[in-house]
């Protein structure tokens, strides 16, 4: 895929997921060419329907109800700070379940004939809530105080996303990563994070446009048998570290005050 196409495409996924920022798994998976070229266009039509974010809003309210169940805050923040905080933390609890269900998708098209084709493809419109999270800031910061523990204790290469956005909120990081790197330790909290990570690949069935992406279908493409490996690995890592940082949001969300559902009112 060349520079141009990328972009081209980075813009598109920007668009359709109403972010500023391209996230790390769609950055991993460009780096095999002609990859996202393929599916991207299946994947584009399926988020923008109606039934898609659906999908996606009741996995962000089966990871805030799992995470209220195992974590009761102990730190507070400031009023001072709430704002622009709550808006990153509102962006990453937005869109991290529908990341999430996009890449369930592709992984379970690397082993079948085609998924998906079976979601409603009414389409959805732009809410002010999109509206505000295109125009949030988020910069991406690797290199923070917290960082070489993050890494260490969720056993990736670089801090997560959500992470890497929060490293701008210094005095809210600090403390409260603290109280979550205790409860990532907890195996019930892992266990609910996987929970959603299978949730995720039998729900890509629900993909409005159907998507066809096996080692077959990417072979003719030119794609090799190690990239398809590569892609393979990337997406096992992506989804659990996706399903995880939405228990993650979810915890900063219960700090911050907010535990308001998407689909179901309590």
């Amino acid at each position: 895929m060349s520079e141009y196409q990328s972009e081209l495409i980075f813009g598109e996924i920007k668009h359709s997921f109403h972010i500023p920022f391209i996230p790390t798994a769609f950055q991993r998976l460009a780096e095999t060419q002609d990859y996202l070229q393929h599916v991207w266009p299946a994947l584009k039509f399926s988020l923008d329907t109606v039934g898609f974010l659906n999908s996606a809003c009741y996995m962000a309210d089966m990871a805030m109800d799992a995470t209220e169940e195992v974590y009761e805050p102990i730190f507070s923040l400031a009023s001072s700070e709430t704002r622009e905080l709550a808006q990153t933390i509102d962006l990453f609890h937005y869109v991290q379940p529908q990341i999430l269900l996009i890449l369930a998708a592709l992984r379970e098209a690397l082993d079948r004939d085609s998924v998906g084709g079976a979601g409603s493809v009414e389409s959805r419109t732009l809410t002010e809530r999109e509206s505000i999270h295109r125009n949030t800031e988020i910069g991406l910061e690797k290199g923070f105080k917290e960082s070489g523990d993050i890494v260490g204790v969720l056993g990736v290469d670089k801090p997560p996303d959500l992470y890497q956005a929060l490293a701008h909120f210094p005095k809210f990081l600090g403390p409260v990563w603290e109280e979550i790197k205790e409860l990532q330790a907890y195996p019930e909290f892992r266990r609910r994070a996987r929970a959603l990570y299978y949730y995720s690949k039998s729900g890509s069935r629900f993909l409005a446009s159907p998507l066809s992406a096996n080692d077959l279908v990417l072979g003719k493409l030119g794609i090799n048998a190690n990239s398809i490996s590569k892609i393979r690995e990337c997406l096992e890592e992506e989804l659990l570290q996706t399903a995880t940082m939405m228990m993650h949001v979810e915890a900063m969300r219960l700090v911050i005050g907010i535990n308001t559902r998407e689909v179901v009112t309590k």
